[in-house]
């Protein structure tokens, strides 16, 4: 609901499932970047989140290496 009440769209997800653990990935269209700080902000106040992670899908990179050009 938090994504929805911020007027961000989200265009994926994933769930992934590994013995007593849930993780899910969601891919979110934002508008500006204090949208996206505020959506962060909000996303880790919600119980049994623990991490919120920005990736730039037009910086990067597609080898399949998640981590940002330094």
């Amino acid at each position: 609901r938090i994504i929805s009440d911020s007027a961000a769209n989200i265009v994926g997800c994933t769930t992934r499932t590994t013995a007593h653990l849930v993780e899910e990935t969601f891919w979110i269209d934002v508008h500006n970047t204090r949208q996206l700080h505020g959506l962060v902000k909000k996303l880790l106040g919600v119980e049994g989140v623990t991490e919120v992670h920005r990736v730039d899908e037009s910086i990067a990179d597609t080898s399949g290496n998640d981590e940002l050009p330094r």
